[in-house]
């Protein structure tokens, strides 16, 4: 049941006897279980389908001229999560081609993120999660209906696995978050339609998940402690499954967080949001099970720090969007932050939502962000991991949109980069794309060290205007090397397409 429900190879031939005709049929209702969920619910929920990169190049030439790459999409539709990214691939070839194509994908972004319209759960009107009673389930089982004992063991690899995917969900918030109908609040909209099956495993998996969740926190959202909450043992099987999932991670460093003031409370020790503190005793690791709203807050200035007191800490969006209004936050006592896995971040301050220590690295994967500069840490190392979207929107008034607020002033006014950085990195096989504000202008990314795209990295920016911070020469520029010693490495199989915006 297990390997099939992760992915791996039947293992039938380690067991013995009948055992591997109990096994076999476990792992076909696991797999059945699988398929039947894959099929109902592609495409829908908080996931990955926002991960988009830019694909369109430069075709490649040989040493006589001609071109050696194939085609590719110069129209600058976005490119999709996972899929196929040829670094021989070839398009545009002169600057009016690439605008265009650059203005495209600008657009698109501006249109889908930048906007109260956008949404992190992807779902129909409905959500229709399989059962055992599935049509393709029963017909799956009936290669084992002659055999008592081994349909039993279908029917317990059926099990197994939507016990495992309720709780998954639960736990990531995948129902639950901003989604068309929900009329800009986040609301879990599995929970909302789903009557209470005490027989369901994937039901009550999920039901015991998002309890456990909600018991780290008291009713004025503060944090109770990662040991707080005792294991459940009510009795039904796949509830106190999903439930006790989350009181181990819990104990392993875990925190997972449902709203602004839960947030806060684990990053800083007090719900109230605003201010600076400690990260709660015991944790590395906060993810959102929701769409976050730092709601009340104002959108100017603020600037916080807080003591993590870890190697490596981790703020995990889990694919959902999260508005930090004008805070910023300094990531004390920490040698790695990582940013990952935001449908989008929206946020006003020019140093962005997160800082850290002096010497410390961040990291940021999968993630796109809304808003006036992403980083502005001259004694952070920038390491870039997936596909990494950073918009300035594109608008005439600095300001942006989320589905929290509207016409939020960027601070800067729209003079501000990207990132500055001390050292700039691009890892292998990742996309980045940026873009600056046309009201000022901005640079794209400014770094005191060294800049490195990595082997098959591509990378794609648009620096703007004529009056930006730090502007040199009276212009903007895709990249500044500042350090005397600072050197540019593009290496194997990369690209920088550097496509100035109007």
């Amino acid at each position: 049941m297990e390997d099939a429900f992760q992915g791996k190879a039947n293992a039938s031939s380690s067991e013995l006897g009948q055992a591997v005709n109990y096994y076999n049929a476990a792992y076909s209702g696991a797999q059945a279980a699988l398929a039947a969920y894959n099929a109902a619910t592609q495409g829908q929920g908080a996931g990955t389908q926002d991960y988009t990169y830019y694909g369109n190049t430069a075709s490649k030439k040989n040493d006589d001229g001609t071109t050696h790459t194939t085609t590719n999409d110069t129209s600058g539709k976005p490119q999709q999560d996972g899929s196929t990214d040829d670094v021989n691939q070839g398009g545009a070839d002169n600057p009016k081609e690439a605008s265009a194509s650059a203005s495209t994908y600008e657009t698109t972004l501006n249109n889908n993120l930048a906007s109260q319209t956008n949404v992190s759960v992807k779902t129909s009107s409905s959500i229709s999660i399989p059962t055992s009673q599935t049509t393709s389930i029963v017909n799956a089982r009936t290669s084992y209906q002659s055999d008592t004992n081994l349909a039993a063991s279908f029917d317990a690899g059926v099990a197994y696995a939507f016990g495992q995917l309720g709780q998954e969900d639960a736990e990531s918030g995948k129902w639950q978050g901003i989604y068309s109908g929900s009329n800009g609040a986040a609301k879990d909209q599995y929970l909302a339609s789903a009557a209470n099956d005490t027989s369901n495993p994937y039901d009550q998996a999920y039901r015991g998940a998002v309890a456990a969740m909600n018991a780290y926190f008291d009713g004025s959202n503060n944090y109770k402690g990662n040991t707080a909450v005792a294991a459940s043992s009510t009795g039904n099987t796949y509830y106190d499954q999903g439930y006790n999932d989350v009181v181990n991670q819990a104990k392993n460093g875990i925190a997972y967080v449902q709203n602004g003031n839960q947030f806060s409370a684990v990053l800083t020790g007090n719900a109230s949001i605003g201010g600076g503190g400690n990260v709660a005793s015991g944790i590395n690791t906060i993810r959102l099970a929701n769409d976050v709203d730092f709601k009340n807050v104002s959108n100017g200035e603020n600037d916080q720090s807080t003591n993590a007191n870890v190697g490596t800490f981790t703020i995990d969006g889990q694919n959902h969007m999260m508005d930090y209004h004008g805070m910023d936050y300094t990531i004390n006592n920490v040698k790695d932050l990582y940013v990952q896995n935001f449908q989008t971040l929206y946020g006003a301050n020019y140093y962005g939502p997160y800082r850290a220590v002096g010497g410390a690295a961040i990291h940021y994967g999968n993630l796109n962000y809304v808003g006036s500069e992403l980083l502005s840490s001259g004694g952070n190392d920038a390491y870039f991991f997936g596909n990494v979207n950073v918009i300035t929107p594109n608008n005439n008034s600095a300001i942006y949109n989320s589905p929290f607020q509207s016409n939020v002033p960027l601070e800067g006014g729209g003079n501000q980069e990207n990132l500055e950085v001390n050292n700039f990195i691009l890892q292998a096989g990742a996309h980045y794309f940026g873009t600056t504000s046309p009201v000022v202008g901005g640079n794209s990314i400014i770094v005191q060290g060294n800049f490195t795209v990595d082997t098959g990295a591509k990378m794609t920016i648009v620096p703007r205007g004529q009056g930006p911070e730090n502007s040199q020469d009276g212009s903007a520029f895709g990249i500044m090397l500042m350090g005397n010693n600072a050197s540019l490495n593009i290496k194997k199989d990369a690209t920088v397409n550097i496509i100035p915006g109007h």
